[in-house]
């Protein structure tokens, strides 16, 4: 058998704990390519330098975190119209040394409440609680499904009414009734994330969402969080984070191979590889 070649990876820093190849890795077995994914430790102001990386050792794609998201957008040949709107690139993809980046977060996160609940948006109250990258992908891709109205909430104003201007006539800053009234509550900041400051936080309080929202929690490590925890022992639906990372890993598998992704494989590779860690 031929020793795998490296033809993937995943570019930020840090970049270590990144579960990104172990989803890379799955995948490529699953669909019987000889490829390997790697981490690429490349920090802010770097990006020039991981593109040349990308076209010197031929590589199909990478995908993009912290800190390069933004600034991988002026860099590329050519940027996709969501990654444009978003001014945010997580994936590249590289054909004969031409390079496109793509943002496929917000498609991550709509394949996978339809995957995980059929979970259906167009006519729903959305409250967004966050107005970072993860935030302002998961709300556009709202307003693309046609939810009735998406509500931010965050601790910087200006940052939030940023986001509501991206929305358009959907948007608005959320008021305290806007937790009780909501159909499907998202959080897109830290809170409640394992290893840091804000483990022991929550986004909102879990007594004043309604028992019949779905809550959504991008944070995926612990595989559920406190905030979740409580909201389920009330009986409100929800959904950690892991799912999301695995369906919008399985768009840029697509985009890199031209192949389905084998989703079921990698929830199963990414699930083992959070287990081991806690």
């Amino acid at each position: 058998m031929s020793t795998p070649i490296v033809k993937a990876g995943v570019a930020g820093s840090p970049i270590e704990h990144s579960l990104s190849p172990t989803l890379h890795e799955a995948a490529f077995q699953a669909l019987g390519l000889p490829w390997r994914s790697e981490r690429l430790e490349f920090g802010l102001g770097e990006g020039q330098a991981l593109l040349e990386l990308i076209r010197d050792r031929d590589l199909r794609g990478v995908s993009v975190t912290m800190p390069l998201k933004a600034e991988l957008v002026h860099l590329l040949d050519w940027v996709a119209t969501e990654a444009w709107r978003l001014q945010s690139v997580n994936c590249v993809v590289s054909e004969d040394g031409h390079l496109t980046g793509y943002s496929t977060d917000g498609e991550g996160f709509v394949n996978w409440l339809h995957y995980e609940d059929q979970v259906h948006l167009e006519g729903k109250k959305c409250l967004v609680i966050g107005s970072g990258g993860a935030a302002r992908a998961v709300a556009a891709a709202l307003n693309d499904a046609q939810a009735a109205e998406i509500v931010v909430s965050a601790r910087s104003e200006e940052r939030a009414r940023d986001l509501v201007e991206l929305l358009g006539p959907t948007g608005r800053i959320a008021t305290d009734d806007d937790v009780r009234d909501a159909d499907i509550i998202v959080n897109a900041t830290p809170q409640g994330m394992a290893g840091t400051n804000t483990e022991h936080e929550m986004p909102c309080d879990p007594s004043q969402i309604s028992l019949s929202a779905i809550a959504v929690d991008l944070v995926y490590h612990p595989l559920e969080t406190a905030w979740l925890r409580q909201l389920q022992q009330r009986g409100v639906a929800g959904h950690g984070g892991l799912g999301m990372l695995v369906h919008q890993a399985a768009i840029q598998i697509e985009l890199w191979t031209g192949a389905e992704a084998p989703i079921p494989e990698m929830l199963t590779a990414a699930k083992q590889a959070m287990l081991g860690r806690s």
